[in-house]
């Protein structure tokens, strides 16, 4: 019990850190860096961190971790692309919320490699997590993709991958040592977002102002939460992580409310408060009404 309150107030801070993390890659952007070198900026400093305390602990990485590491990275590199990508069209607000929906994607992923059954309290919070994302468009009168923007559908494409990254996490670390796990995401992360800048020629959109944010993303925001979300994930189940990861729906939001990107409103409200009922009901089952006291 002591050991998974622990782990749970890992992801909890984990959810605030990624939650500035859309303010600090907004800000980034707006300093003249682009996707692919905000990306790797960010994964290298990253790196490099989790390397030095790697040697200072005398930690080795094994070549059993190389596939896992493939694996992890190129689903972390290709949700943070469709993910800064999205952010240049559309908000942090919603950009925040639209990534959180990776919470209700999850159950659906484990069900189809690991055959675990899919449950009505799932389907209910699939159909609140749709309607939260109309609702937020500021059009609830209409279930049309077009009142969705080219950015949203962006993030919410980003957020199918880092539904994947979680359920693979909690698939590998189950036997893997979640540090040495955790270098080998970040460095094939690196790699992949390396040669995306090369691909791009995107090291000629470099900013003092950019370097200076992608050094607190790639320092707290991917080597301590990474690191933590590893950690965490040895002993809580990837669909509780995802749950509470998606409080970084909240945090996201109201601090891009309160920097002033986003204005406040009564859509983005409601939606938020429709969106995290669906996350509700995913976990709990509604257990709290029907009194029922088992997790």
């Amino acid at each position: 019990m002591i050991k998974n309150l622990k782990s749970e107030l890992m992801m909890f801070f984990v959810a605030f850190a990624w939650g500035t993390g859309f303010i600090a890659t907004q800000i980034a952007l707006d300093n003249g860096m682009q996707t692919h070198n905000t990306n790797f900026f960010r994964f290298l400093f990253a790196t490099i961190c989790l390397y030095i305390f790697m040697k200072i602990k005398k930690i080795r990485l094994d070549k059993k971790y190389i596939i896992p590491g493939l694996v992890l990275g190129a689903l972390l590199t290709s949700g943070y692309i469709f993910q800064t990508i999205g952010l240049k069209y559309t908000t942090p607000a919603k950009n925040a919320l639209f990534t959180g929906m990776n919470v209700i994607f999850v159950p659906y992923i484990v069900h189809i490699f690991f055959k675990r059954k899919i449950d009505k309290y799932i389907i209910i919070a699939s159909m609140l997590a749709f309607l939260g994302t109309v609702v937020i468009s500021g059009d609830i009168t209409s279930l049309s993709m077009n009142t969705i923007n080219y950015g949203d559908v962006l993030t919410i494409i980003s957020a199918v991958f880092f539904a994947f990254q979680v359920v693979f996490i909690g698939h590998f670390v189950k036997n893997l040592d979640p540090i040495k796990l955790s270098f080998a995401q970040l460095l094939s992360t690196t790699i992949f977002s390396l040669f995306l800048t090369l691909g791009y020629k995107q090291f000629n959109n470099i900013t003092v102002g950019g370097i200076g944010t992608t050094l607190y993303l790639g320092i707290v925001c991917t080597f301590i939460c990474f690191s933590l979300q590893m950690m965490a994930q040895k002993d809580i189940s990837a669909s509780k992580a995802a749950v509470i990861l998606s409080l970084e729906v909240v945090f996201g939001t109201f601090l891009s409310i309160a920097m002033g990107y986003d204005p406040f409103k009564l859509t983005t409200a409601l939606g938020t408060i429709i969106i995290l009922t669906g996350i509700v009901i995913a976990e709990t089952k509604l257990s709290f009404i029907k009194g029922d006291k088992n997790e």
